[in-house]
């Protein structure tokens, strides 16, 4: 017998409207490299993560996102997760980054 070693995650994305915007909003699942959307995710998540910890931050800022740039999650959780920011970007008129570019 043969032991499956792969392990599966699941990103439960549970904002109304999401589905809809990223239908409409986002671009095709290659156009990034799978680096792209990791280095992203990094950089939203600690900024995300950062307005949860402060006190009275409210929705959607109520709950810790768990994301561990070492670990391989997949093209389309990282993807998914990438939307998710800017979806929350564009709902709550509020930047999680500041580019220089």
């Amino acid at each position: 017998m043969q032991l499956d070693d792969s392990v599966q995650y699941e990103l439960i994305i549970s904002e109304p409207g999401y589905d809809s915007w990223m239908a409409t909003n986002s671009k095709p699942e290659w156009y990034h490299e799978k680096a792209y959307y990791r280095n992203w995710n990094n950089t939203y998540t600690i900024e995300f993560n950062s307005r949860v910890r402060q006190t009275n931050s409210g929705h959607p800022f109520d709950e810790i996102i768990n994301y561990d740039p070492q670990v391989d999650y997949g093209l389309d959780i990282d993807y998914r997760l990438y939307w998710y920011f800017k979806y929350i970007e564009h709902k709550y008129n509020t930047k999680l980054h500041i580019s220089s570019r």
